[in-house]
């Protein structure tokens, strides 16, 4: 479902990452580990394809994100740790932008917003918002489409006792059929999830 094949990132003089080359074929909820700073984030940035490598490439289902993109993109579903929206979107606004990109699920949207308790922020701009509802809006927009890989950048942060029960609820649905690839520092959070630990370390050809 995902192919790295030799990718390698740099940062200024900083080596992020050399020769990343694995590949992961099968539904799974996958949680990549390691020290902060060692480049989680960067990782998921370039296997959603929000950040291009330097070399090397990623295959999503066959298909480039280098030389494929726009069709490779669409078979992702992504939520970066922090928060892109332009302050002044609302919620509703946000959720009727991301929809004609891809096939989504009405049924899903609407478990959503109601497990995360969103209906009486709809209306509201993310500029306004706390982190847990901006979060709780990404989330709904990547957990409503039907793409096959979900790309999530630290996904618990923010939420709340319930909200988080209802994310589990809605992994535990896809684990079967789709990739789902996260992070999450906190390890007893990680085991509830249900997500298989990788340290990333373990991903770099030597």
């Amino acid at each position: 479902m995902i192919k790295v094949q030799r990718l390698g990132k740099q940062r200024g003089q900083q080596t992020v990452f050399r020769q990343l080359d694995f590949a992961w074929d099968t539904p799974d909820i996958i949680c990549i580990t390691g020290a902060n700073g060692a480049g989680k984030t960067t990782l998921l940035s370039m296997l959603a394809g929000a950040m291009s490598p330097d070399v090397g490439d990623v295959l999503i289902q066959g298909r480039s994100l280098v030389d494929q993109h726009h069709s490779a993109v669409q078979l992702i579903s992504y939520v970066p740790d922090d928060c892109p929206i332009y302050p002044f979107i609302t919620g509703r606004e946000w959720l009727a932008f991301t929809k004609p990109i891809r096939a989504f699920d009405a049924n899903v949207e609407q478990a959503l917003l109601s497990g995360f308790g969103l209906e009486p922020h709809l209306d509201c701009r993310f500029g306004t918002m706390s982190l847990g509802t901006a979060k709780k809006f990404l989330l709904t927009s990547a957990l409503m489409c039907r793409a096959p890989i979900l790309i999530l950048d630290e996904p618990t942060n923010g939420l709340d006792k319930r909200s988080f029960e209802v994310l589990c609820q809605h992994l535990e649905q896809r684990k079967t059929e789709d990739l789902i690839v996260l992070s999450c520092l906190d390890q007893a959070q990680q085991n509830q999830l249900g997500a298989r630990p990788v340290e990333l370390s373990s991903l770099e050809r030597l």
